[in-house]
């Protein structure tokens, strides 16, 4: 049995860290609690010739959320400067939004290895907003006002004796397919990516 002295010389030792590592003083006293109450069990079990018990760290835990946040932040980072380039604001502002998302997910992580509030929040949260904004982009894909074929488009088609009629039925039915499979990914991704993250976090 460990003697109550040696429990505290181990959470001043592993408080003075976190405190180094500039974590805040409250999330610093939790988690040198949790880190002497690991070292404690894990002496314990080597003097009784048991295996340390393996705990996942939650940097490995949650390690995807980073890789995933700073995918967004990249993937709409640059969808807002071609969009902006290219004067197509729509593209520019759903880059903006994506990009943001990204930057909620990286805090959501940052606050759940800090042991801060409102992580899973943050985290859950940026999965469902990119959800929503996907789908709600390929419902109006779908659904919404269908542009004409431009005037050169039909002239070319003409010269190449095809009808344009069929031909927009085709473009029609494979855009269809396209946004329904990009709207499927994203709900089998994005909504299974929020679902981790609020079990995880809950942990």
């Amino acid at each position: 049995m460990e003697s109550p002295e040696h429990y505290t010389a181990v959470w001043n030792a592993r408080y003075a860290e976190f405190l180094t590592r500039g974590f805040p003083e409250a999330n610093a006293r939790v988690m040198a609690s949790e880190a002497a109450a690991s070292q404690i069990l894990a002496e314990s079990r080597s003097r009784l010739g048991l295996p340390p018990a393996i705990a996942a760290p939650a940097e490995r835990k949650l390690r995807m959320a980073k890789g995933d946040a700073l995918g967004l932040i990249v993937m709409g980072g640059l969808s807002l400067v071609l969009g902006a380039c290219t004067f197509d604001w729509s593209t520019a502002v759903i880059g903006g939004i994506i990009g943001a998302f990204g930057v909620m997910e990286l805090a959501g992580y940052r606050r759940y290895l800090t042991r801060q509030p409102q992580a899973r929040e943050f985290l859950v949260g940026s999965q469902l907003g990119v959800l929503v904004l996907i789908l709600g982009y390929c419902a109006w894909k779908l659904y919404g006002p269908v542009k004409p074929e431009s005037t050169s488009t039909l002239d070319a088609l003409k010269e190449l004796g095809a009808d344009g009629s069929e031909f927009g039925a085709m473009a029609a039915g494979i855009e269809h397919m396209v946004y329904l499979a990009v709207a499927g990914v994203s709900l089998i991704y994005q909504g299974g990516l929020a679902l981790y993250y609020w079990r995880k976090t809950d942990e």
